[in-house]
């Protein structure tokens, strides 16, 4: 190599450092003070964006929770409703199965008509017209006739099934009769089951089928 040669190549070699570092600020690899301040800067946006995702991924997390909570407490509340509904139909239909039997099939020689007439208020269709013959071709006549004093018990009623205007009911019935004629005998004492047949009519329970077993 020449003595011209070597003072190129050292030439070279000192312009080298300063052409990549030329190069690195044109590129913006270089790690000078600017480049940290702007990756620094593009971190802190980062976070923030970030945190800012987070917070409404919580905030949509918090909502929806609440919403089911606000649904589950409602449906919770019409079931809890419609049950209570539901019972509170059942124990009126029952009631009615026992206290109406009781007075549809007691009836007194010196109040004949005022029971008849009671118990007319207490069937519909299709046991009202089989009711209505029998009282006044049996029940009536006899009751006049032979003084007879029939009072009826329910001693236990259990319900078939049970819906909002319709039920069933069995009940277990015992009658004692007795009569003008024999005061001093003892009462005839007759034990039965029915199965009644209960329709709502307005806000009252009617019995509309009636079934001696």
């Amino acid at each position: 190599m020449t003595a011209g040669e070597a003072e190129n190549a050292a030439a070279e070699d000192a312009a080298a450092p300063d052409a990549a570092a030329e190069n690195a600020a044109a590129d913006g690899t270089g790690a000078g003070p600017g480049r940290i301040a702007r990756l620094r800067a593009a971190a802190l946006r980062r976070a923030a964006a970030l945190s800012a995702g987070a917070r409404r991924a919580v905030l949509a997390g918090l909502a929806i929770a609440l919403l089911l909570g606000v649904v589950a407490t409602a449906l919770l509340g019409v079931s809890v409703h419609n049950d209570t509904v539901a019972r509170d139909t059942a124990e009126a239909a029952l009631t009615a199965a026992r206290t109406d039997t009781e007075r549809l099939l007691s009836i007194a020689p010196d109040t004949v008509d005022a029971d008849l007439a009671r118990a007319r208020t207490l069937v519909t269709e299709p046991f009202a017209s089989q009711f209505e013959r029998t009282a006044n071709e049996v029940i009536g006549p006899a009751t006049r006739q032979h003084h007879l004093l029939t009072t009826t018990k329910v001693s236990r009623a259990a319900l078939i099934s049970s819906g909002p205007d319709r039920a069933e009911a069995l009940v277990y019935i015992t009658q004692y009769s007795s009569t003008g004629e024999q005061p001093l005998a003892k009462p005839t004492v007759i034990s039965s089951q029915a199965r009644e047949v209960l329709v709502k009519v307005g806000d009252r329970w009617l019995i509309s089928e009636f079934i001696t077993l």
